[in-house]
């Protein structure tokens, strides 16, 4: 008739078997996840790479409720003007033109102000020390 496949064994894996407050104990001694540099996705420091080689699909699409600004917006926001193009240049920043009118990724202009300021706190104190 048909093929007999080998039955799934339904004897629970060692983690299954501990108890909360083991589980709770053998989760604090791992190493927190990290977030990959391309879809920021939370991937343990040991598959980092292997993320990067083989699975990671770079950044993913903006949410269809993702927030666009305006260029005013973008600058209140602590961008100069340069830094902007800069920013839409590279890529970093995803941009629209809906209406005649150019709209920014908002949450593409906070990274990349928070990495400039990081990168600005980084060099002042290498400058201190």
């Amino acid at each position: 008739m048909g093929v007999k496949t080998p039955r799934r064994s339904v004897v629970p894996k060692h983690y299954h078997r501990l108890s909360a407050a083991e589980k709770e104990r053998h989760n604090r001694l791992q190493e927190p996840p990290t977030r990959c540099h391309c879809c920021e996705m939370a991937v343990s420091p040991d598959d980092l790479l292997k993320h990067v080689d083989e699975w990671c699909k770079g950044r993913p699409d903006p949410h269809p409720y993702s927030r666009w600004i305006s260029w005013g917006e973008a600058i209140a926001l602590g961008l100069s003007k340069k830094r902007l193009e800069l920013g839409i240049g590279s890529g970093e920043i995803r941009h629209r033109v809906k209406r005649g009118r150019k709209a920014y990724l908002k949450r593409d202009i906070v990274l990349f102000v928070a990495a400039r300021k990081r990168w600005r706190a980084r060099k002042a104190s290498q400058d201190d020390a």
